[in-house]
């Protein structure tokens, strides 16, 4: 839906559905507001709607760059699992160009945040934090966080996209709109102060170009200034105060003007519900600011979709209501519901009675058969063809005169309180109609009261309803189809049928104790699909936009399944589920007897166990399972001098043991299949036989995937895995080993790194002190092509000269991992280490050797050809600054 949207309240709304009643075009929300403004309710009622998430960015950032972006990058990915369902845009600051942003509260230091010092070091800071959530979780949509725009972030740009200011802090973030944000501006867009709009700034063409359509010159800045094709989420627009009643007006305008233009994927405004303060302070709450606030939302709900300029508009499609008929032969028929009518209406009444009451005739049918739709009357099928039990069905009689009273009431039904009436009729009520209850089983229908009719009998039928004889009389007295519906049903109203409403089913899933429980996998089936999620942190769980139908809910992993569930159209179903109590294991006492004393030994597993144990005869002793730590955790002891049974007792189970005056120790286990415990481990070390510390080894395979630290002797484990085939691999190497396991054994691997590629007299030479966690180095020529790999194995490509401050083959990189870095270029591989640092590496060709020493002499050659010549050898690394041209005399 490209239309207004909604910019939500920090939370706590009063009315959330009122709220949302307008049909928002988009919503923008804090992270943790999310579910108390039905977020995710709406999201799954209108899946195009797009959805924008905020977080708080910490204040004091600048005091741990490092350690700020990793805290709160690792913060916003682990909510991913929660938000994904909204297929959400996400950003992380907001005006961080202003002071009190930077938990500054000190006005006249402003300055101090809008100089190219500061958008520097900020544009590094959100660089670090992207990183670090890309990293976690590649797929989400991040956005370029929002500057307060007048404080030199775009340079003030001219019609032509060039900053009159001469600079912009944009200068310093537009690489990483390019490569962590996809090109996307978070912006805002005011027109006005605290105490209300200036108009002149949104319709005056050249005042607006400046404040509520300042977006226009930001891409046409990223266009001309960065070679950028940018588009934009506006997620704050508009500041309305009390001396605004045509905000409403406002806000059509422009986001007609915006959401016309395809660059711009969303816009929200400051239109709030619930009394919170806005910016400046003033009454920001509609109801607060206007009388007629369901005028203004009326309004805004009847505002069209806004079309792209140069796209065509297309006029949406009537949705033809289908029945699903069940035939004589037990087969089903679908049939679009006009068409069904054609031959129900002249079946039940004669077709040349007069045209008002055949008219009067099909609403009756229309309702009946469209209540069907909504109320299945059969297993498969809405409706079948025998008039005892639904409706009379025969394509024999159909009649032009039924067709056009048919055709002139197209899609009209009867609805009693906004929902279908089931449009029960008979052929004579013999002079009055009846109550439903009098007749059928069931509470009173308010639309089915008996009332008078002109035609006195004979009666025929069950007399409830519509009276087809009286129907005929009264349209012979010149009343409308409209008149006979509305006297036959009582406080009905006509109208158009309205296309089936999507419905959704939501609820909590819980364990036995009604604790609830995250991450539980839920599985949908019915209407033809099957669907899943997972629960949410608070145990919620939600699927929308189901068309109407039965369904069957399913939480596979615990046997929880409930069945014959029916949605109607338009419903919210809550269904709750809860977890079966875990059953309770059976553990059985494995007896291993040795020679030595009548000891009695175990290990339960845990400490502080009291056991009670009763010897032949008794009395019973108490010990506590741990206090002979030798067996193990939960280990004790015991002297069994007797001969004959001894009954232990403990966390509620009991075993009977038989002793004989022999050492006997218990290994207590679970019954069943044996719990998986196989072992994978080995050392890895490199080509010259060394342990190889802090490498990572990868492990997947049978449904895991993990990975490993070599320790400082090598050595790696993987542990507690099934029977099944797994692949091994080196992170930085060729090592690639399948195993086979029966899911029990140790198996363990010798691996060995191979040499590293000989750098071919190529050296490094390191450096490392303060600052920004970067790896900077020069490899002496430019435009070649350097792959670096971080400790866990991300790759990334950078060009040598891409930053000349570090020499002419110049490069940088963010290293936000801890660990060994491999650099790559020119078939040299290099490992560096990186500890947080600021690390410098300057890589150099070794031209020493113990070899004698020549020159390299050329034939006599014209100068130019020698100047070209030379040209052509200093495009070559391995040639470079090796020759001169030197003038011989003739």
């Amino acid at each position: 839906m490209r239309r207004p949207g909604l910019w939500l309240t920090n939370g706590h709304p009063g009315n959330p559905a009122q709220m949302l009643s307008w049909r928002p075009g988009a919503l923008t929300c804090f992270y943790d507001y999310l579910g108390v403004n039905g977020v995710f309710g709406y999201k799954a009622a209108n899946p195009a709607v797009p959805i924008i998430v905020r977080f708080q960015h910490p204040f004091q950032w600048q005091q741990d760059p490092v350690g700020y972006a990793r805290r709160l990058g690792e913060q916003v990915a682990s909510k991913w699992n929660d938000m994904k369902v909204l297929d959400p845009y996400v950003y992380f600051a907001n005006e961080m160009n202003l002071h009190y942003e930077n938990g500054d509260q000190n006005p006249g230091a402003q300055a101090r945040y809008t100089s190219p010092e500061f958008y520097q070091k900020y544009a590094q800071w959100v660089r670090m934090t992207a990183d670090v959530i890309k990293s976690r979780v590649p797929e989400m949509k991040l956005v370029t966080p929002p500057f307060a725009f007048g404080h030199h972030e775009d340079g003030s740009p001219d019609d032509n996209g060039q900053p009159t200011e001469g600079w912009a802090g944009f200068d310093y973030l537009y690489e990483t709109v390019r490569d962590y944000f996809d090109n996307i501006i978070c912006f805002h867009s005011y027109w006005g102060h605290a105490g209300g709009s200036e108009r002149t700034w949104l319709y005056d063409p050249v005042l607006s170009s400046w404040y509520a359509f300042r977006w226009r010159r930001v891409l046409k800045l990223f266009e001309t200034r960065y070679q950028l094709q940018a588009k934009v989420i506006i997620d704050e627009a508009g500041n309305f105060g009390a001396a605004d009643p045509d905000f409403t007006d406002q806000v059509m305008y422009h986001a007609q003007q915006c959401l016309s233009d395809p660059r711009v994927i969303a816009v929200t405004y400051f239109l709030w519900l619930d009394p919170t303060n806005s910016p400046g302070n003033i009454a920001n709450s509609w109801a607060q600011r206007v009388r007629n606030l369901p005028d203004h939302l009326a309004r805004l709900a009847a505002m069209p979709d806004v079309p792209i300029i140069g796209e065509p508009v297309e006029e949406p499609p009537v949705a033809e209501p289908m029945v699903r008929l069940l035939l004589d032969d037990g087969s089903v028929q679908t049939m679009p519901l006009e068409e069904y009518l054609r031959a129900v209406v002249p079946a039940e009444m004669p077709a040349l009675w007069p045209a008002e009451a055949v008219k009067a005739q099909a609403i009756a049918a229309r309702s009946y058969t469209q209540y069907a739709i909504e109320h299945p009357r059969h297993p498969n099928a809405d409706i079948c063809t025998k008039p005892a039990h639904c409706q009379n069905y025969d394509p024999t009689k159909i009649h032009p005169k039924s067709d056009e009273a048919i055709q002139l009431t197209k899609h009209i039904i009867a609805r009693s309180n906004g929902q279908t009436i089931t449009g029960v009729f008979s052929a004579n009520c013999g002079g009055h109609t009846r109550n439903n209850e009098d007749v059928f089983r069931g509470a009173p229908v308010p639309y089915l009261r008996g009332v008078p009719c002109p035609d006195p009998g004979p009666k025929n039928g069950h007399g409830v309803g519509l009276c087809q004889h009286g129907a005929r009389a009264l349209a012979s007295q010149g009343q409308s189809y409209e008149a006979i519906i509305k006297h036959y049903y009582t406080g009905v109203t006509l109208g158009p049928i309205t296309p089936a409403q999507p419905g959704a089913l939501a609820g909590l899933v819980a364990d036995h104790t009604g604790r609830p429980i995250a991450n539980v996998r839920v599985v949908l089936a019915g209407a033809g699909q099957t669907l899943e999620t997972f629960s949410r942190a608070d145990g919620g769980y939600r699927f929308g936009n189901l068309p109407a139908g039965a369904y069957s809910l399913e939480l596979p992993a615990y046997g929880v399944k409930q069945s014959n569930m029916t949605i109607a159209s338009g419903q919210e179903l809550t269904v709750n589920l809860v977890l079966p109590a875990p059953v309770r294991p059976t553990i059985v006492a494995d007896i291993v007897r040795s020679a030595g004393l009548p000891l009695l030994v175990g290990d339960w597993g845990k400490a502080n166990v009291p056991i009670r144990i009763t010897p032949p005869g008794g009395p019973p002793v108490v010990i506590v399972s741990g206090s002979k730590p030798e067996y193990g955790p939960g280990g004790f002891e015991i002297y069994a001098t007797k001969i004959g049974t001894y009954v232990l007792e403990m966390d509620g189970y009991r075993f009977d043991i038989p002793m004989t005056g022999q050492f006997t120790r218990l290994v207590f286990r679970q019954a069943g299949p044996a719990r998986p415990s196989g072992i994978i481990e080995g050392v890895l070390r490199d080509h010259q036989n060394r342990p190889v510390a802090d490498w990572f080894v990868h492990l997947s395979g049978s449904g895991v995937n993990l990975t490993a630290t070599t320790n400082a002797q090598g050595s790696f484990a993987f542990a507690n895995l099934g029977a099944g085939s797994y692949t091994l691999t080196v992170a930085d190497s060729p090592i690639s080993q399948t195993v086979t396991h029966n899911g029990q054994e140790r198996v363990t691997l010798a691996l060995q790194l191979p040499a590293p590629v000989v750098s071919d007299g190529w050296q490094v030479d390191l450096s490392q002190g303060t600052g920004l966690p970067l790896l900077v180095g020069d490899i002496g020529v430019s435009n070649g092509v350097i792959t670096i790999t971080s400790p866990s194995g991300r790759r990334q490509q950078v060009t040598s000269g891409s930053k000349p401050e570090w020499g002419i083959g110049g490069f940088e990189v963010y290293t936000t991992e801890l660990g060994n870095y491999t650099v790559e270029f020119f078939g040299q591989r290099f490992t560096i280490p990186v500890q947080g640092q600021f690390t410098k590496a300057i890589f150099r060709k070794d031209t020493s050797s113990t070899e004698p020493q020549v020159r390299l002499v050329s034939m006599l050659l014209p100068r130019s050809r020698a100047e070209a010549l030379r040209a052509e050898l200093e495009t070559d690394i391995d040639t470079k600054g090796l020759f001169t041209v030197q003038v011989v005399s003739s």
